[in-house]
């Protein structure tokens, strides 16, 4: 396997919560409840894994197992 070129990781965030990330190659933009994460990781080597860690404020009440899709894209796939 070789390498993936221009790798772009594109998540319309869950509704009703104001999310956050880890990532210096990540950004989050738009309003609470239509926030997108955008992520532009470049090229990845076979075999090195890449990610970001989403947080969001919440009380233990509240909190649920929250479905989160997310899709991603390269120039060379």
């Amino acid at each position: 396997p070789g390498s993936a070129a221009g790798v772009v990781v594109t998540d319309n965030l869950p509704a009703a919560y104001n999310w956050t990330e880890d990532s210096a190659q990540c950004t989050i933009a738009g309003a609470v409840g239509s926030q997108v994460m955008t992520c532009n990781f470049g090229t990845i080597a076979a075999g090195v894994d890449k990610g970001a860690t989403l947080t969001a404020p919440a009380t233990a009440t509240a909190c649920a197992t929250i479905t989160n899709p997310a899709s991603t894209t390269g120039t060379n796939t």
